[in-house]
């Protein structure tokens, strides 16, 4: 992902992204993958998710699950930013 990101800073790099079909805002996940973290981190899908599809999300989307995720599985390790004033 990093890679595609810093491709888009440049003219060459984003003509290029463009003809891989590469998006510095979305991330390619496979469907399996996607149902496993919805039900581990205990969220219901927004939407109907087929395991052997892959889908092009927004990686901020991903992101957020990730952060859900570790809520569910270690809270204590969790920095929460009310803690930080």
């Amino acid at each position: 992902m990093r890679e595609i990101i810093d491709r888009d800073r440049t003219f060459w790099g984003r003509l290029k992204n463009k003809f891989n079909g590469e998006k510095p805002d979305r991330i390619l996940v496979d469907g399996g993958m996607l149902i496993q973290l919805f039900e581990v981190s205990k969220q219901t899908c927004p939407y109907t998710l087929t395991p052997n599809h892959q889908y092009t999300i927004p990686y901020s989307d991903l992101f957020e699950l990730y952060r859900k995720l570790s809520l569910v599985l270690a809270p204590e390790k969790t920095v929460r930013l009310d803690d930080l004033s």
